[in-house]
């Protein structure tokens, strides 16, 4: 399951977990929606290992910013509070599993 981030929690998420995927979503958005599907399966692959959280950039624009991020359907990747990685758009299963496995 993943964690939703708000602007209240997002800086906590990436100091207290080493790992950590955040998926940028939007209402109606298809990609978005495939990528968080597809998150939702692996998830349980890195249970205790990656922290995945998702947040909606129409609800929480400031930390899509602060992140750098401009469009929907980016799935950033942090290591120790780093982002180290970067998708954008409807991503596959190897790819998504290439960089998650890359943060460990």
């Amino acid at each position: 399951m993943s964690i939703q981030v708000t602007e209240s929690n997002w800086e906590e998420i990436l100091k207290n977990n080493q790992c950590v995927v955040i998926e940028f979503g939007a209402p109606g958005c298809g990609p978005c929606r495939k990528n968080a599907e597809l998150i939702e399966t692996v998830a349980g692959d890195y249970e205790g290992k990656v922290t995945f959280c998702i947040t909606d950039m129409a609800e929480h624009p400031d930390v899509a910013m602060e992140c750098g991020v401009r469009n929907a359907a980016t799935i950033l990747y942090f290591k120790n509070g780093e982002k180290v990685a970067k998708t954008v758009g409807a991503v596959d299963k190897a790819t998504l599993k290439k960089n998650i496995d890359a943060l460990l």
